[in-house]
Parts: C-alpha cells; structure tokens; sequence
C-alpha cells in the first residue's frame, strides 16, 4: 500500500512541475564554471580556439539557446580584436572591435536538443595586452519574447482626399514564449506640428506588457490640412531584451498624396474586425463636417444582425468643419462571420435637399473564448484522477 501512496505524491509532484513550467522563462542554463571550464585568457598578437563540451543542458520544443559571453577585463577595442563562435563546427557568430561589449548576447542556432554540444570560441587578438573571458558566462535554453521587424506594422492609406480624416493603425506582435514590457510612440506633437496634421481620435502611445502570442494594436485618426503631400508619421518601439540588450524597431516612411475632398459629411467606423461570441465589443462612429455650413438632424441607420446599441444617437448639429464620434456595442450570440454598415441621412443648412451617405461593408468575424491553460491543466488533472483511481484499485 505504501508504495501506492508513493506513486501517488510522485503523480502530484510531475502535475504541478509541469504547470509550474507553462509560464517558466528559464530551462535550464549552465555557467561555463559548471561545464568544467575556468577563465579563458587570450594575450596579445595569439590568435587562438577553445572547445567548450555542454552536457545535459535540458530544453523544450519551443526554447532558444543563447551565450552570454561576458569579458572580465573589458576593455573597448577599436581596432585589432575578433571573436567567432561555433556550435557543432557551424558558425554563429562573429564579432569585430566596437560590436564587442561586457557582456555578448549571441544565440546559438544550431543548438542540438537532447544531444552533447560542441562549443567553439575563437580569438584573434593583435591589440589588447590580454582578454578574459569570464568563467561566469553563461550557455542556456530559454523561453523568449520575440518582436521582430515583421511583427511590426503601421497600416496607412498611400493617397487621402485633403481636409479629411486619415484612419492610422499601429500594430505589434510578440510571437515569443514570454512577456515583455514595451514602449511605443507613434504621430507625437511635434510631428503632427510641422505637417500641419492634427491628431483628432485615438491612442498614438503605449507604454506596458505585451503577453507571449498577443498582439497590441494603436488606432487613431489624424486630420489633414491642404498639403498637396507629406511624409507619414514614424512609429517607433522601444524595448529590453530578457538579457538586458536594448532594442529599437522603426516603420517605414512613406509619402502620402492628397487630392480634394467632394462629400459633404465623411463617416468612419471604428469597430474590431475580430470579437469574442457573447461578450458586449465597443465601438464608435467618427463624423466630420468638410463643408462650410452646419449640418443637422443626422439620422444613423445600422444594417447587420448583431445586437447594436447607441450610447446616443440623437445628432441635433455637426458644426461646420467640426468632428464628433457617436459611441456605440454590439454583441453577437453565435460565432461566424457579420455583416455591417451605416446610412447615414442628413440635412444641410441653406439646402433643402436631403442628403444620404452610406458606409464601407464591413465583416465582423465572431470566435469563442479559448482558454488553452485551462485545457492543458484539466487535462492533466484527468490522467491524475485516472492514475489515481488505477493505483488504489489493484
């Protein structure tokens, strides 16, 4: 029976170790002292390699292996100092005098899983009276954030009409296995000053925790004046890596062309293109007056089968060149794609016509809630309870 109890606490210990791990960063990391190996000295005018045998290094399906190389003695080089590194006989990396710093982060793409690794460092010194490398350094799988040049985007329309309103969208991805903290900035305002551009609606900043598969999206609206052109704003992104590496991405510039504006009242939707079944998505109706006269009595008509409420939709006057938003939810109750658009009928001072614009068609796409830890926690929890239950019957 002892032995049952056993097994059982054994089962206990593996469950909660592997739910412990779902969010670890760190796998497993040696220090080159743990690998049997001290510091590694290269004096002047030697040009020489060092093997370096890692052994039992755990790691998982989804984790990177990188090298912290970090030099005792530093000193900036200017000229006369290179180091390559090898994994396996390929090489990694190669840095030359000012790419050399304290402490160099390198990854290790050729890193063997479950296997023994060979790691080769090979310095070409004719300038420095001797190099250190520290015993200190450090070869480790971990789970990383990632944001790279492609996951960052800045959606933007090439040509607008003049005196309009420019929909912007930012849009950042960490396609990592970790958090990050991140600074963004995007359209600040001194740019907006010298294009002669005002920001009208939106987010242009952020500044927090982007989490291991989200995505982090800025949308705002920026009104033109009459430039015939101009330069687009530049969205910038502001990190620090998990090893301290302080990283900067940039969007492209484009030039944005204008031409003249003919409608009346111009209407944009601001709305997700993706929500979650069942739960209440806001969204708003930015509207802006490009004539010279007051325009009234605005009547807003929706076409789409989610529920769609207005926080108040009574436009009494949109005064000349003015700009108001009209916030409103929606819900869906089953998921699929939805279908929605406005009308949008309204009367012009010293006119007695009606007017009527309509919206773009827009698709609203409606997915369920997927709770992935819950899932793989629940699962684990069943084969216990099925183990359980097997270890006390026989």
């Amino acid at each position: 029976m002892k032995y049952k109890y056993i097994i059982v606490l054994f089962l206990i210990i593996i469950t909660f170790s592997v739910c412990d791990n779902l969010n670890a960063e760190v796998i497993d990391e040696k220090s080159f002292y743990d690998l049997d190996f001290d510091n590694f000295v290269v004096l002047k005018d030697q040009n020489i390699c060092q093997e370096i045998i890692i052994k039992d290094l755990a790691s998982s399906k989804n984790s990177k292996t990188i090298l912290q190389l970090n030099i005792e003695n530093y000193i900036y080089s200017s000229d006369g100092l290179e180091i390559d590194v090898y994994l396996n006989n390929l090489k990694e990396k190669e840095l030359k005098n000012k790419e050399i710093i304290k402490k160099n982060i390198i990854e290790l793409y050729n890193f063997k899983k479950n296997e023994t690794n060979t790691l080769k460092i090979c310095v070409d010194n004719s300038f420095l009276p001797k190099i250190i490398f520290s015993k200190k350094s450090i070869v480790g799988n971990y789970l990383l954030a990632e944001i790279l040049q492609t996951n960052f985007k800045q959606i933007i329309p090439s040509t607008i009409e003049s005196d309009s309103l420019i929909p912007i969208e930012i849009i950042v991805k960490n396609t990592g296995f970790a958090p990050i903290n991140i600074e963004l900035d995007n359209a600040n305002s001194k740019y907006l000053k010298n294009v002669d551009l005002e920001n009208v609606s939106g987010q242009t900043q952020y500044e927090g925790v982007i989490d291991s598969k989200d995505t982090i999206k800025l949308k705002y609206f920026i009104k033109t004046g009459l430039n015939t052109k101009f330069i687009s704003p530049r969205a910038v992104l502001k990190y620090i890596t998990e090893f301290g590496e302080k990283k900067e991405l940039k969007t492209d510039l484009i030039v944005i062309n204008t031409i003249n504006k003919q409608s009346k009242l111009e209407a944009y939707v601001d709305i997700p293109r993706e929500i979650i079944n069942n739960e209440e998505i806001k969204g708003k109706i930015i509207l802006k007056n490009n004539s010279e006269d007051n325009i009234k009595e605005v009547y807003i008509e929706p076409n789409t089968e989610l529920y769609l409420e207005f926080n108040n939709k009574d436009i009494i006057k949109i005064s000349k060149k003015d700009i108001i938003e009209v916030p409103f939810t929606i819900k869906s109750f089953n998921t699929g794609d939805y279908k929605l658009s406005f009308n949008y009928v309204y009367d012009v001072e010293n006119d007695l016509n009606k007017h009527t614009l309509g919206s773009e068609l827009l698709t609203i796409n409606s997915k369920n809630k997927s709770n992935y830890l819950s899932e793989i926690i629940g699962s684990l929890i069943l084969v216990f309870i099925i183990i359980y239950i097997w270890a006390f019957k026989f």
